[in-house]
């Protein structure tokens, strides 16, 4: 699962709404879309922004697969 910044799905997609459901891979690894913050959020720490937000569960996957897998 993942939730992608309304600024990143609205120009990776034709509407935030249109990713919902929508499958995109991080370093090989396939997330779904589950939502798309509110259009002016810029997460829980200050001074960061971000485009997509997974699990921290899911960090581990990332980081065991070389890039571009």
């Amino acid at each position: 699962m993942a939730v992608l910044s309304h600024a990143f799905a609205r120009s990776r997609f034709e509407s935030p709404e249109a990713a919902v459901g929508t499958i995109v891979k991080l370093n090989g690894v396939t997330f779904t879309v589950a939502g798309v913050t509110e259009a002016g959020f810029k997460g829980l720490s200050t001074g960061t922004d971000y485009n997509i937000a997974i699990p921290s569960s899911a960090v581990s996957l990332l980081q065991s697969r070389p890039t571009g897998s």
